[in-house]
């Protein structure tokens, strides 16, 4: 839009431009008419003295040319209109974030507090709320909303400087789930030092697990745009 405004202003400006230089040159051929009309009024001798001044004044004022649009007058549609929302997307990728796993509100123990985007979780004050078959009631645990069954799939972890650790005690943990081969991986995401590998063969659909006592956030990937031109 910004880019459209700034175009709109320079095509105004150019049309303005136009009219103005349009007009001077109407009021010049209006003022040699009226003196002409003038002259044609006057008596026969002094107008035949002053008729060949008459006539090359006329000359050296050439007619204005019809008014025609100066190219790149309009504004140009195709650059703003075209693909406009794949070009909108695009920008807006540097403004939105992803996130792999969202947290299952659902399976969160009672004392854990997800965020309004289901990101990023703290320890909170026991609440009372549905206690159902799929809400962990021992451990400060919660599951990822989606499952999977195949392939691979990552997801990074920021925990920042907990005292409640497990698996070692690093601030990022990024996890990675190879269903198909049986792996899962635990490397740190800012050094890429391997911390350990599962294997196993899954048989069942797995889901992101989530256990602390701490603060923890999940951390968004980058979004990208690539056009496929075959």
């Amino acid at each position: 839009m910004a880019a459209l405004r700034v175009e709109e202003e320079q095509k105004s400006r150019m049309m303005k431009e136009k009219v103005e230089c349009l007009s001077r040159d109407i009021k010049a051929l209006s003022d040699t008419i009226r003196t002409t009309e003038d002259e044609l009024r006057a008596d026969d001798v002094w107008f035949l003295l002053n008729y060949k001044a008459a006539v090359e004044r006329v000359q050296q004022r050439p007619l204005p040319e019809d008014p025609q649009l100066a190219s790149g007058a309009l504004i140009d549609e195709a650059k703003h209109l075209g693909n406009l929302s794949f070009n909108i997307w695009n920008k807006m990728k540097d403004l939105v974030s992803y996130s792999p796993v969202i947290l299952d509100p659902n399976s969160a123990h009672s004392v854990l507090v997800l965020s309004e985007g289901l990101t990023s979780l703290i320890r909170g004050q026991e609440k009372n709320i549905p206690d159902n078959p799929e809400r962990f009631d021992h451990y400060f645990s919660v599951l990822g909303s989606e499952g999977f069954n195949s392939g691979t799939h990552s997801w990074d972890v920021l925990v920042g400087h907990s005292t409640y650790w497990t698996l070692g005690k690093i601030e990022k943990i990024r996890v990675k789930l190879d269903w198909n081969r049986g792996q899962l991986s635990f490397t740190d995401p800012d050094t890429n030092k391997h911390i350990h590998t599962f294997k196993h063969t899954f048989t069942e659909k797995m889901f992101p697990y989530f256990s602390t006592g701490d603060h923890l956030r999940l951390l968004p990937v980058n979004v990208s745009v690539t056009l496929d031109q075959r």
